[in-house]
């Protein structure tokens, strides 16, 4: 503990020092009562200039003056024999505590400003802080009437959610129930192939029962004629793609198995979900369907070949008889029209008109023929017919048609493939003319592996397939095609700037002949 005295005195030489930073070193001289004896001390204080010390230390240096009793200091003060020297110095020590007891009582007056002015802005935080309080006081009001307001809307949504609870609970006994009653096999797996969820059906094909949820599937026995379940669980997983397979199980039943991804509603996967359709009676009368497509296409090459015969038959007659009728009747007429005089003008005309009708039956009659007459392969072979379309074409319609064929097509010796795809050809380019505003047309026959392809493009508009994908002359056109075990395409062409319209026709090289 420093002493009363002492602490004045230090308080004043430090502010001297504060106020007065270049007039170091400083001093100050102070009594010091010590009970029967006063001491006089000395006080200096230094700076320290020291390289290795911080900026702005100082230090204080005490020093004993000497010591005096009361007694001596109160005689000597009366006694007569007192020298000057002592009376100056005692004068001296008078003056320097009265200056130094003014300095205390500037420096008190000074901490009492300084004290007053923090009481004055203690004051104002305390007006501060009673305001905030009170605002606190407010929003605290406010805060539980929100709060209140918020358990009422508590109230709401919790009875709204028991409602959506009491929903869901309903929806998840549905899907039980659906998932009970359908014969569909469905397993459900999460991210790591633990099976999470199973139908009834599926316990027909795979040994499993409810007390093995969360098991892993791989532990799982199975009726499956087929080893790469899991492998195709992990193929699906990484390539993120539905795989599906016809796999069949021990008792000589067909499924479809497919497995793809369990999404979320969000789209995140979440598992893999693998389904089993039964489809063995499907196959067996698939199986049925097909001997009787395989019946009804033997049946239709036998009535084909059948109406093949017939149309050479009646082509004979209308070119070799019928049309011989018309031809010598138009000579008659022109006998006729020769032997009349020029005073019968109204007969000659008569006879006139009807020399013209029968040169248009004539033309007719060759037409026809040359429709219904199937394609000579024997004597002219199936190019010759194609350059005759070709020629037609131009000629009837105005169309540039141009082929391109090469050595396959001499190789076709079969009249009924010939003949039907001379027709599909003579029908695509009917349709070209009537539904495309087509301009040219190019058929092209080659062969790519073990098929014939025959194309028939043109530069139209093209046309909408959907309008006249159902009309008479496309399916039969694809029904000629099917009965040779071939198909029939139609699409966009690329040949003429990305327009028109592609006929494509496909089928094994074997059916040719």
């Amino acid at each position: 503990m420093v002493n009363d005295d002492l602490t004045h005195a230090l308080r004043s030489i430090l502010h001297q020092a504060k106020q007065d930073p270049a007039d170091f070193p400083f001093h100050k001289r102070v009594w010091i009562d010590k009970g029967e004896e006063t001491q006089l001390l000395e006080i200096n204080l230094h700076k320290i200039n020291e390289k290795d010390f911080p900026e702005g230390l100082k230090y204080l240096v005490f020093r004993k003056v000497r010591k005096v009793k009361r007694s001596e200091l109160k005689n000597t003060a009366d006694k007569k024999d007192a020298t000057a020297d002592e009376q100056a110095k005692i004068i001296e020590e008078l003056e320097n505590e009265l200056k130094y007891t003014k300095e205390q009582l500037q420096i008190t007056i000074e901490d009492y400003e300084t004290s007053n002015e923090e009481l004055r802005a203690s004051n104002e935080e305390l007006q501060s802080m009673n305001e905030e309080l009170q605002l606190t006081t407010e929003e605290r009001e406010t805060s539980q009437e929100e709060l209140q307001s918020l358990n009422e809307e508590l109230k709401t949504v919790n009875q709204e959610l028991e409602s959506k609870i009491e929903k869901l609970s309903r929806v998840n006994n549905d899907l039980k129930n659906l998932m009970d009653a359908s014969e569909v096999a469905i397993i459900f797996l999460d991210n790591e192939f633990h099976v999470k969820r199973f139908t009834t059906a599926a316990t027909k094909i795979f040994n499993l029962t409810s007390s093995y949820i969360d098991s892993p599937f791989e532990h799982f026995t199975n009726r499956l004629r087929y080893d790469g379940i899991m492998s195709d669980i992990e193929q699906v997983v990484k390539t993120r793609k539905q795989i599906e397979k016809q796999v069949g199980d021990s008792e000589g039943r067909t499924y479809i198995m497919r497995i793809s991804l369990y999404k979320t509603l969000e789209g995140k996967s979440e598992g893999v979900v693998l389904t089993f359709v039964d489809v063995t009676e499907i196959e067996a009368i698939h199986e049925e369907l097909e001997h009787k497509i395989e019946e009804i296409k033997k049946m239709h090459r036998e009535i084909l070949k059948s109406n093949v015969n017939e149309r050479w038959k009646v082509g004979e007659y209308l070119h070799d008889e019928f049309s011989q009728l018309l031809v010598a009747a138009n000579m008659t007429v022109e006998h006729i029209k020769n032997q009349i005089g020029k005073d019968d003008s109204k007969v000659k005309e008569g006879i006139d008109k009807l020399g013209k009708l029968i040169r248009q039956s004539i033309d007719e009659v060759r037409n026809l023929s040359h429709e219904i007459l199937p394609v000579d392969v024997e004597q002219e072979g199936i190019r010759h017919a194609f350059q005759n379309l070709a020629k037609d074409t131009e000629e009837k319609y105005g169309l540039s048609c141009t082929l391109d064929m090469d050595s396959v097509v001499d190789e076709i010796e079969d009249i009924d493939v010939a003949t039907n795809l001379y027709r599909i050809a003579r029908e695509a380019v009917k349709n070209a003319v009537l539904h495309s505003d087509a301009k040219h047309v190019n058929i092209t026959f080659r062969s790519e592996n073990d098929d014939l392809i025959m194309e028939i493009e043109d530069d139209g508009g093209g046309f909408d397939i959907e309008e006249i994908g159902n009309g008479m002359g496309i399916n039969i056109m694809k029904h000629r095609m099917e009965i040779m075990n071939g198909s029939l395409d139609i699409k966009a062409s690329n040949r003429f700037d990305k327009k028109g319209t592609l006929v494509l026709c496909k089928m094994p090289l074997n059916s040719k002949k």
